[in-house]
């Protein structure tokens, strides 16, 4: 397996992100700090390097992660080029930017995974983001899956949502229907 952080660039700051709260930033095209930036691959660099190393090596899955991977402006592209490579892949993501484009694109590209997380009713999914419309916005980007998975003529790939369980939310876990 291969973990690809694709950016450190985050929509929300939850309260609970121990990995970027110091690097949080509410636009994807404010400054980052230049570490951040020389962190973040380019898009030449993923699909003319690191896909075609992971297929030539027999990697089973790449995970992409990150911050928010969907702020990417070429997200579409890394999308397009892991489903030519025929590579297994999955990513995780708070749904906020998956447009019913995006999501065409996820499904079309056969990704083997979304992760998405709802950490309980609309309140406390908002508190412990720290937005109030990161709810909305995740059920909207999970409609738009859901609707591009069910208009494909086959698609395989798996959408797990994920609980994070934390003392601001384990009386109330998410409703599972």
């Amino acid at each position: 397996h291969v973990l690809l952080f694709l950016t450190y660039r985050c929509n929300l700051r939850c309260s609970f992100c121990l990995s970027f709260n110091n690097y949080w930033k509410p636009e994807s095209k404010l400054n980052l700090p230049e570490a951040i930036v020389e962190s973040e691959m380019s898009t030449k660099d993923i699909i003319e390097r690191v896909i075609p190393q992971c297929v030539e090596n027999n990697v089973d899955v790449i995970a992409l992660s990150g911050g928010e991977i969907l702020l990417r402006s070429d997200i579409d592209v890394i999308f397009k080029e892991l489903g030519k490579a025929k590579i297994r892949w999955c990513f995780d993501s708070n749904l906020m930017f998956c447009t019913k484009s995006i999501a065409k694109e996820v499904i079309n590209a056969s990704c083997d995974a979304v992760f998405v997380s709802i950490d309980g009713t609309r309140e406390i999914h908002n508190k412990l983001r720290r937005s109030k419309k990161a709810y909305d916005k995740c059920i909207e980007g999970l409609e738009n899956l859901t609707q591009a998975k069910s208009e494909a003529v086959t698609s395989e790939t798996s959408i797990i949502i994920n609980c994070v369980i934390q003392p601001r939310n384990e009386q109330v876990p998410p409703d599972s229907s």
